[in-house]
């Protein structure tokens, strides 16, 4: 079993696959932009918290922060990073990163695949993992993107 996280502080998504790539479970965790940074980030820490205990045999993957960023935000993302690695050591001895521009390469063959063409991958699968996220309400706007990050992050990797 593996759990795929795309970690974002408005909008991380979650997915769990079993052994045989099957899609078991998945959600996002989204916070408002208007709370302050603190209480978002341990909004999303115990959301993961609970998840990792939960799934307690599975491994973790997580998208690593993306090291070309820029702007005042930067170093949030890393220090959220930082200590959701912290949390999921906690549970797993070994935490999986893969660089976005890794993850996009392996799926798409491009390494600066923009949010479309990684859902466009997801769809060209045709194995009903986009049906589910749409049954479920995911659109574009509402965590959709994120989740197809967390899939292929759990999907590629152990």
């Amino acid at each position: 079993m593996t759990i795929g996280i795309d970690l974002s502080m408005t909008s991380t998504g979650v997915v769990v696959l079993s052994d045989d790539k099957e899609l078991l479970w998945f959600k996002t965790i989204k916070t408002s932009p208007k709370d302050n940074i603190y209480k978002r980030v341990m909004y999303v820490l115990k959301q993961l918290d609970i998840i990792i205990n939960y799934f307690d045999t599975a491994s973790v993957v997580i998208e690593a922060p993306a090291f070309a960023a820029k702007g005042s935000r930067v170093y949030q993302m890393f220090g959220f990073h930082f200590v959701a690695t912290m949390l999921i050591f906690r549970y797993k001895s070994n935490v999986n990163q893969v660089a976005p521009s890794k993850l996009k390469k392996i799926v798409t063959g491009k390494g600066n695949a923009n949010k479309d063409a990684m859902l466009q991958s997801l769809i060209d699968l045709d194995n009903g993992v986009i049906d589910r996220f749409r049954e479920n309400g995911f659109k574009k706007s509402t965590g959709l993107y994120d989740l197809v990050d967390a899939y292929f992050l759990a999907y590629y990797y152990e």
